[in-house]
């Protein structure tokens, strides 16, 4: 039995696998999956969901759900021995945020086999679209961070701030605009 390694890369525009045989020291497959072309109900553009506003940059979790699938089963009828991988090494684009609701913990203990994934995942995202690095839409929220740090600062409480600066792709300015617009703040937040 060949003692396979999986590689895993989920990119603004595809998702790669890559499986090692550690014996022979061998990449022994390589597929990518190209979002817009294997998956175009999603109606991306290079991986992005098109929006009215520049600034504005997401992409579907239900799609990065159903690349997951979709690739594991290409594997599978390409002949890979998914029962011969030992271990999983993930890799995703950087600043994507996706945001789950009170539903999410208890679905995600209890995944059904029998499923896909995004018939398993469909209800426990508290919005439809997750922002990606590429999303420059909080200007304000960027504004409002390090002033917010130096007023809680200047009335005695934690560490002294230095140079506080906020950039657009981190999650930190995205859960701000989501909670101006009226997301409830008991949704819990995944960033990477």
């Amino acid at each position: 039995m060949a003692k396979l390694f999986l590689g895993l890369d989920s990119s603004t525009q595809s998702i790669s696998a890559v499986v090692i045989d550690c014996d022979r020291r061998k990449v022994v497959y390589d597929k990518s999956l190209n979002f817009d072309q294997a998956l175009p109900q999603y109606k991306t553009q290079n991986g992005v969901l098109p929006s009215r506003n520049p600034l504005v940059k997401h992409s579907s979790p239900l799609m990065w759900a159903n690349a997951l699938d979709r690739l594991f089963a290409v594997m599978k009828k390409d002949g890979v021995a998914l029962g011969n991988i030992l271990a999983i090494s993930g890799s995703g684009q950087q600043h994507g945020s996706v945001y789950l609701n009170d539903q999410a913990a208890g679905v995600l203990a209890n995944l059904n086999p029998k499923k896909s994934l995004v018939e398993n995942l469909r209800g426990v995202f508290s919005r439809k679209t997750s922002p990606i690095w590429m999303d420059s839409s909080t200007a304000a929220e960027c504004a409002e961070i390090p002033e917010k740090a130096r007023r809680h600062q200047s009335h005695g409480h934690g560490h002294r701030f230095r140079h506080v600066r906020a950039v657009h792709r981190p999650a930190n300015p995205q859960v701000l605009q989501d909670r101006a617009e009226g997301l409830r703040p008991n949704h819990r937040y995944c960033a990477g």
